[in-house]
C-alpha cells in the first residue's frame, strides 16, 4: 500500500484542495481519502511533510506491534498459573499486546498531522 499525493481544483483565498490517499499497486481504487486545503505557493512542501510522516509512521509502527506482541505474550504466560490455560491467555495477551502496541504509532500520528497542518497553514476539508 503507498501513499499517494495529488493536487486538485483551486479554492477560493489563493488555496489548492490536495488529496491524500492510499493505493495498492497500480489500481485506481483509493483508499483512505483526505482533502486538504493547502496555500498554493505551499503545496509542495506540504506533500513531502505528509509523505515523510507516512514513512515514519509506517517505520514505526512495524517494531512497536512486535514489542507489545511479545511483551503481552510474556505476560500471559507468566501471570497464569494453570498450565492447561497457560496458551490460550498467552495468545489472547499476544494479541491484545500487538493492539496496544500500535499505540505509539497512532500518537505519533495525530500530532505529527496537526503539526504539518498549522506549520503550512492547512485545513481537512472532509
Amino acid at each position: 500500500m503507498t501513499l499517494q499525493v495529488e493536487t486538485g481544483q483551486k479554492l477560493s483565498n489563493n488555496n489548492i484542495q490536495v488529496s491524500v490517499y492510499h493505493s495498492i499497486g497500480n489500481t485506481p481504487e483509493k483508499y483512505a481519502l483526505k482533502n486538504y486545503s493547502v496555500p498554493e505557493d505551499k503545496k509542495d512542501e506540504f506533500s513531502k511533510s505528509i509523505k515523510a510522516q507516512a514513512q515514519t509512521s509506517t517505520k514505526l509502527i512495524v517494531p512497536s506491534m512486535i514489542a507489545g506482541s511479545i511483551l503481552g505474550s510474556i505476560i500471559g504466560w507468566r501471570c497464569t498459573t494453570n498450565e492447561l490455560v497457560k496458551p490460550i491467555s498467552a495468545l489472547i495477551t499476544f494479541i491484545g499486546g500487538g493492539v496496544i502496541g500500535c499505540l505509539p504509532a497512532a500518537i505519533y500520528d495525530y500530532f505529527s498531522n496537526r503539526q504539518i497542518l498549522q506549520k503550512y497553514n492547512a485545513q481537512k476539508l472532509n
